[in-house]
């Protein structure tokens, strides 16, 4: 009885041993379908937010030679596709990306920008998948120029051509998330101009129509003219706090200008073209408005040889 005993304990103790290899066996073969699900996890994401990131630089790409075409002159549509993805691609063009030249196809009043990029995987290529090409397409269609464009800006507020620029390298084009769209740049700021002239940066509190309003008409070629805030009052002094209120979540007309001149002691400015904004936050405490929101249009310029662009998008 006590042999026997001893012997089912001494099998016991060998059959923990085999289960113990047992298991080491089992985790090692699950090893592979752990890989695979971590590559489902991380590899997929960063491919989902690389993909959206090309997304935004080819409509950058589509609409700068939507802009040029519209001005009478499509210029070299391969250089400035590439120029508007090499400042706008981000992540899309780090370290474990590649991006390929862009193609540009231009039919009508449209242009198509298709754009690659080959992204390296992190936990992928332990299950053979080594990389993934990502290819995008942005569409930009526009409008022959000839009449000038005439908007009423709601919010007194206008953006030089730099600092549209540096809000569009900030947010991006149109994004689904609200921006704090306050002052990048300054009036001692410079930057390249769409014909390549060097102009001043700065936003502006623009002069309204009539008294006590809120209300700016604009039109490209014209000017607009900056309120001097000493003699002409903020926008607190001007906007009640209830039409101000009636602005969040609507659209409104902010005017792009280029060049900046002294008229009768004002300061005047050359308006360019006009993007609309929508509205989820203004602030008035200061001298220039605290505006939070998003572009929701493309940059639409008028006069001579001058036209608006628009994205297409696909329904």
């Amino acid at each position: 009885m006590q042999l026997t005993t001893r012997l089912r304990r001494r099998l016991g103790r060998r059959r923990l041993a085999d289960e113990r290899g047992a298991v080491a066996v089992m985790v090692a073969l699950l090893m592979i379908p752990l890989l695979g699900f971590a590559a489902i996890a991380v590899d997929v994401s960063s491919l989902y937010s690389d993909r959206e990131q090309l997304r935004t630089a080819a409509d950058a790409a589509a609409l700068a030679i939507a802009n040029d075409c519209a001005k009478g002159a499509c210029g070299n549509t391969t250089a400035t596709a590439t120029s508007a993805l090499a400042a706008n691609a981000g992540a899309a063009d780090a370290a474990n990306a590649t991006l390929r030249p862009p193609t540009v196809a231009i039919s009508g009043q449209t242009v198509t920008v298709t754009v690659s990029a080959d992204q390296a995987h992190w936990f992928a290529p332990v299950i053979g998948v080594d990389s993934t090409t990502v290819t995008v397409s942005s569409a930009a269609s526009w409008t022959g120029g000839g009449t000038p464009l005439t908007r009423t800006l709601r919010a007194p507020l206008g953006f030089s051509w730099c600092e549209y620029q540096a809000q569009l390298a900030r947010g991006g084009f149109i994004n689904s998330l609200p921006h704090d769209l306050a002052p990048i740049t300054s009036a001692s700021s410079t930057c390249t101009g769409p014909s390549g002239e060097t102009l001043r940066g700065g936003q502006s509190v623009l002069q309204p129509d009539a008294a006590n309003s809120c209300l700016t008409t604009a039109t490209t070629g014209g000017t607009v003219t900056r309120v001097r805030t000493a003699s002409q009052g903020t926008v607190a002094d001007r906007c009640t706090g209830l039409y101000l209120l009636g602005l969040l979540f609507s659209d409104v007309s902010v005017p792009i200008w280029t060049t900046a001149s002294t008229s009768g002691g004002d300061t005047v400015y050359r308006v360019y073209g006009f993007v609309t904004v929508e509205v989820w936050n203004f602030q008035v405490d200061g001298a220039t408005p605290q505006l939070t929101g998003r572009f929701t249009s493309a940059l639409a310029v008028g006069g001579a040889g001058a036209g608006s662009v628009s994205l297409v998008r696909e329904k």
